[in-house]
């Protein structure tokens, strides 16, 4: 490559001298004050011509090392932060013993090597290895150093921003690859907001095998990230001792991950799907936490990061996701705690203000009412005189001697000090902080917030997809109704019978086990099988009979007009259907237990249910018939 400079512009020994001292060893730093120092003004303006003169030495003293000296020459020792006066060699931030700065993400693991080094141990730079951008001081490594913390396991892999070709990291851009699907577990490092990034990055991916695997912070000491609310671990450098349990976390959850990828789940499906699977590989509880980082005023851990956000702000959608699927019974909630927010921008904080109803003022005084026995007098307590550490009344001039005696306070008064009217009764309104629209609070939205699990629909669901499961089938070509809807209209029927005993009719409780295999089993067939299963639920339904289900095993038929022994012989056609489609498709086929219970006044189905799901397999659940 031709250079931009002539020999004229290779500088003269002397020249070079200035800048290196002498050959091969870093020069001391030059004394630059001059005569105009004398005054504090001039020695300001004095230190800036300094730095902006520092600068351009710099970048020109780079130059001619890069394009004008011959290779030979390129050899030396270069440490820009001496010739520049800084004698730490610019690294101005401090690292810790792992190689990171605590600054966030800056990473800085070339040593300090100051004026005292003997030259024989100063690191020799060669024109090559000088930075491109002059600007780029030694020490100021990228985050993205090659030089990373201990990692807990060898198959842990950092992720980085920007490319990467070290063994133990990845950049965010290349999870795809196998060797990030391969890995074990993610790790992220740093503060601030950009470790939530590359999560919300690494959470958004397409690929089941990244999106769900674990991935865990490693925190510097007093650094703070909104990160750590998201991850499912973390460790600080003193804390190695928690290496084996990060190990043993992360290999439960790709445990659970593996099985749900050799099912052969469908990847995709929407945020709904992908909220779900999440939720049951991680199989736990997840409660909601008061926040002021975003505008629905709580956030769920872990599971904010999924919905392709690269910020915290905003939690709107994975509510309405999370209500979505709790009503279709692939989620359960309890619940935590009653919420109003803005009807406009569905923001929860507001400002509550008690307000004048004459005037609308928010500027108003409120005082005690006194009600004085004796002369039934009630007024203001400013009314009253005190005279000797007594309220006087201003009526009968006597003195008040205890309250509750002969005087109360029965009440407050409020006096608008724009109009100087008097009520009791304020105006209350409330205002939004986010887009400042002013509603009364019952004009607000009222929302409740849960925890929330996976229910065991929610877990087949997952693994198997939105639309695959024998509840979904039969809710789609069956008259399937929701458990709460259903126990309505089982207790309307108990109350028919009890009030006009005339007729009786009968729960007919199904519990199918062993779908999990006949998936295995049976692969891609096994949706055929399943189709005909819910074929034979539509047939044993007459068209004034009702179906539920509380989750993907037990179904709950209600037989209108029919005794219990109508009741088992519809029962025994329903077994009798099922078990001839399943013979002929596997060796074990699932099995059916089957149990007949009258309706009658106060049946309790949640309690029938569990006594009918604790009994043996096979073993009829019957209450005492009334």
């Amino acid at each position: 490559m031709e250079s931009d400079f002539s020999e004229s512009d290779v500088p003269s020994p002397d020249e070079l001298a200035l800048f290196t001292g002498e050959p091969g060893t870093a020069p001391e730093a030059e004394d630059e004050t001059t005569e105009e120092d004398e005054t504090a003004e001039e020695d300001e303006a004095s230190a800036e011509d300094e730095a902006t003169e520092e600068d351009d030495l710099s970048e020109d003293f780079a130059h001619v090392f890069q394009g004008s000296l011959p290779a030979e020459e390129r050899t030396g020792t270069l440490n820009f932060g001496t010739v520049f006066g800084d004698e730490n060699g610019g690294a101005d931030e401090e690292t810790d013993a792992s190689g990171e700065s605590d600054h966030e993400g800056r990473a800085e693991p070339v040593e300090r090597r100051g004026d005292s080094v003997p030259a024989s141990e100063k690191l020799e730079m060669s024109a090559g290895d000088l930075p491109s951008d002059p600007s780029e001081k030694a020490g100021d490594a990228p985050d993205d150093s090659p030089s990373f913390p201990s990692r807990p396991d060898d198959s842990f892999l950092w992720v980085t921003e920007q490319p990467t070709d070290h063994s133990s990291a990845v950049s965010v851009d290349r999870l795809g690859e196998s060797r990030a699907k391969n890995a074990n577990a993610f790790l992220l490092r740093g503060r601030g907001e950009k470790p939530y990034k590359l999560l919300t990055r690494i959470r958004s991916h397409s690929d089941m095998s990244v999106y769900l695997k674990p991935v865990f912070w490693r925190r510097t000491e007093g650094g703070r990230s909104p990160v750590g609310d998201h991850v499912d671990g973390e460790w600080t450098q003193d804390e190695r001792e928690v290496f084996g349990a990060l190990q043993g976390q992360a290999s439960s959850i790709n445990q659970r991950v593996n099985n749900f990828i050799d099912t052969g789940g469908e990847e995709g499906g929407g945020v709904e799907l992908r909220v779900l699977r999440f939720m049951a590989i991680r199989n736990h509880e997840f409660t909601p936490q008061r926040t002021v980082e975003n505008a629905d005023g709580f956030v769920y851990p872990k599971l904010s990061p999924l919905l392709e956000r690269e910020s915290q702000s905003g939690g709107g959608e994975l509510s309405q996701v999370l209500r979505s699927l709790e009503d279709r019974r692939l989620l359960s909630g309890e619940f935590v705690l009653r919420q109003h927010a803005c009807r406009n921008c569905s923001s929860a904080f507001l400002n509550f203000e008690e307000m004048c109803p004459h005037c609308g003022s928010a500027n108003i005084d409120t005082d005690d009412l006194v009600h004085h026995f004796r002369c039934a007098f009630t007024g203001a307590l400013d009314e009253y005189k005190e005279e000797e550490g007594k309220l006087v009344c201003p009526k009968c001039d006597r003195a008040l001697k205890q309250i509750g005696v002969d005087y109360d306070k029965p009440s407050v008064v409020h006096t608008c000090s724009r109009c100087s009217e008097q009520f009791q009764d304020p105006e209350v309104q409330s205002t939004c902080y986010r887009c400042e629209h002013t509603n009364p609070p019952n004009r607000q939205v009222e929302r409740q917030i849960k925890e929330y699990k996976v229910t065991a629909l929610g877990e087949e669901t997952a693994m198997y997809g939105l639309s695959d499961s024998l509840l979904s089938i039969l809710e789609r070509e069956s008259r399937v109704l929701d458990y709460a809807t259903f126990q309505l209209i089982v207790e309307s029927e108990a109350a028919r019978i009890e009030r006009y005993e005339r007729s009786t009719s009968s729960l007919l409780l199904v519990r199918v086990t062993g779908l999990k295999d006949l998936r295995m089993e049976l692969g891609d067939r096994s949706q055929e099988v399943i189709e005909e299963i819910a074929t034979a639920f539509d047939n044993t339904l007459r068209s004034s009979d009702y179906l539920s289900s509380r989750d993907e095993s037990l179904y709950m038929f209600l037989l209108t007009e029919t005794d219990q022994s109508g009741a088992r012989r519809a029962g025994e056609r329903l077994e009798n259907n099922i078990e001839s489609v399943l013979s002929q498709n596997l060796q074990r086929p699932p099995k059916l237990d089957i149990a007949v219970q009258p309706v009658y006044a106060d049946v309790h189905l949640d309690d029938l249910s569990e006594q009918f799901l604790d009994r043996h397999p096979g073993e009829p659940a019957v209450a005492d018939e009334r």
